[in-house]
Order: structure tokens, then sequence, then C-alpha cells
């Protein structure tokens, strides 16, 4: 099977997260590509209903290199999204670019290594819940089974095949809790206002952490942002509210960390107002003259024939559940767009370009030091 087909059959597996049919139909098709193989070792897990699969040559949990793929993919407005379309060599089709198409090349890759006894531990961990966060999938993997690597390969963030992103920013959700006294909204001297006591309280911070929109016109996007992405409060139009709340979410740069965040909001809470961390993220931050990052940099130059652009992402992916236990980390992809929306496509040309970079990179790294 080449690389085109294997694309198409994954896919056409309609695997939305939780939707543990067709989770489990692609999960089995990933494994079952191997065939019965005792050179490759499975090892699959599942927490709170997430199923995911590492495979590997070793059976370690320490690897020279890890690549780490999802499967699972974003609803669709029409099915025909899973009947894969090959236009002018483009395919499109739902999970084309996110990220069953650089799964599939991962997998190729794996099976390259096993064919040529590639002397690197290497594993390919499939996960089936980074859309909503990837908590049960590459972050139980990274923090609870403790699966580690020297270089982690992550083609779930990028921009194009000739850019590499070397840092990512940490996202940082809080719950604001504002708690008042009940009045009737023509005597509100007999109340507290928690409405009031919320919005004093994001004004405080917008203070430090100014809104910004299209409009803005900012330059260097490299900035800490603040969205408030949820706000509840009152009961009734007549009455002042005694409870209120609201959702704000942070993406930081390297000027901030979990504690100093933390901090800032407590230092400009209102009277009567608190707040719950309901998650830290996890900057990724490399080093652009890491000797591997530029072996990588001088393969896809090679290929390609262009000069390789490091650039950020202000996004997510699973790599960042790796930043502590990866020596580096290594994100880019070929080109594709539209994803989570209609008319999602894929490069056919720069995936196969793509695959040829990840084993001669491989290759190279047997004689690196």
């Amino acid at each position: 099977m080449n690389l085109i087909e294997l694309t198409e059959k994954l896919v056409k597996f309609p695997s939305y997260t939780n939707e543990n049919g067709a989770i489990d139909e692609c999960l089995n098709f990933c494994i079952n590509y191997f065939g019965n193989n005792s050179k490759i070792f499975v090892r699959r897990e599942e927490k709170n209903g997430v199923k995911s699969v590492l495979l590997s040559n070793t059976e370690t949990l320490n690897f020279d290199v890890l690549e780490v793929g999802h499967i699972d993919v974003v609803p669709v407005n029409s099915n025909d999204m899973f009947n894969p379309k090959i236009i002018n060599n483009i395919m499109y089709g739902r999970g084309t670019g996110d990220m069953k198409g650089m799964v599939a090349v991962a997998m190729k890759v794996f099976e390259y290594i096993i064919e040529n006894n590639l002397k690197l531990k290497y594993g390919l961990l499939i996960v089936t819940d980074e859309e909503p966060g990837g908590f049960d999938g590459s972050q139980y993997w990274a923090e609870e089974i403790g699966l580690k690597t020297k270089i982690l390969l992550d083609a779930d963030a990028g921009k194009d095949i000739n850019t590499i992103i070397y840092k990512a920013k940490a996202c940082y959700f809080i719950k604001l809790i504002a708690k008042g006294k009940s009045a009737h909204g023509s005597m509100p001297w007999f109340g507290e206002d928690a409405n009031e006591k919320l919005m004093n309280t994001i004004i405080n911070l917008r203070q430090i952490f100014p809104y910004i929109s299209e409009k803005s016109g900012i330059q260097d996007k490299w900035v800490t942002t603040m969205h408030v992405s949820l706000m509840n409060g009152g009961q009734a139009i007549n009455t002042i509210s005694n409870y209120a709340e609201a959702i704000l979410d942070f993406r930081y740069t390297d000027k901030y960390n979990n504690d100093s965040l933390f901090n800032i909001i407590k230092e400009n809470l209102e009277e009567d107002v608190d707040f719950i961390v309901q998650e830290k993220g996890i900057p990724v931050f490399n080093n652009k003259e890491n000797k591997y990052l530029q072996l990588y940099k001088a393969e896809i130059e090679n290929i390609t024939g262009k000069e390789v652009i490091f650039d950020f992402t202000t996004g997510a992916s699973d790599a960042r559940y790796f930043s502590k236990s990866s020596d580096i980390i290594i994100s880019n992809r070929c080109n594709c767009d539209c994803l989570h929306a209609n008319g999602e496509w894929l490069d056919l040309g720069q995936q196969e370009q793509f695959y040829q970079i990840r084993i001669n990179f491989l290759k190279k790294l047997l004689s690196f030091n």
C-alpha cells in the first residue's frame, strides 16, 4: 500500500472524538497494517474511555525518536468528506491535513525503519483525543506512564513544509467566581453586585493584558493574550446579582509562567472574587541552534530546495506534554489548509517530500553526534 492509498484508507474512517466504533476500527487498522511482525511491539492503553496505542521497535518507554499523531477528527457537515477526492494532486477530505495525512507518513516511516532495521529506538504514539485537549491520550502517556524521548517529531503543529515551529504559547484557563448580595434592582444600595465585582476584576487584568482584536493592528503577535470566553451572572432583570462567573483564556509567551500568572491574577482580584485554575498549559520553547533541529533543517532544504523559516504558533498541540520529557521537539508538516472546515485539503506532492525528509533525517541520526 503506497502513501496515498494509506492516507485514503485512514480518511475514510469517520473517527470523531469519542466515536468509539470508528475510533476502534481506525486504531485496529493502524495496528493490523503492520501484520504479525515479531519486530514490532504494540501497547494499547485506555483512560476514561479514551484509547491510544504505542507502536515501537523496542519494549522501552525511553526512545531516541518518538512521533506523536492523532486520528480523531472534528465533525463535518456532510459525510461525503469521508470519501476523499484527489484533484490536481490535492486530496480533499476531513482529516487529510489534521492529521491523518501526517499519521500515514509516520506509519510509512515506521514501516521503513522495521524493514531496513534502522538501529534507532523509535516509537509511534497514536492517540484519539487531541481535538478536545489530549488529556487522556498524550498527557496520560507523558505524565503518568512516563513515556520519554530524545527527539519528538510533531507534525500536528506547523504551517508548511519549509517552516519549523520552534516555540509555542502555553494556555492557562481560569474560572473567576464573584459573590455578592441580592437586592431589588431599584434599590442597589441594599445589595452587593457580583456582576460589578467580576467586571472590575476583568478591567484590572485588562490593564496588564490589553484587549486585542482584528482592529488592533498589532505587528508582533508573540504577546500574551487574555480572552474572556464565557460570562454568566444574575438571576433576573430586576435583581442585583449575588453570583457571577467568567472563564478567562490566557495564551502566554516566555515572559510569564504558571506561577507568575497565578500571582498576577491573585493580586488583581476585587473583594469577594476568587478563581479556580482549570488548566495549566505547558509552553514549548526550542533553541533554534540545537544540533538536531539544524540537521532537520538541512534535510528540508535538501529535499525542497528552499530556505527554512523558523516561526512560532499561538496554538497548541499534544507535543506540549512532552516538553519536559524530551530534549527537542521538531514541529513542521507538509502543506494543508481549511482544517476544521469544509474543503480541508492536503498537498500530496509535499506529503511525499515530507516522508523523504523524515527518512533522510533518521538515517543521518545513525551516524550523528
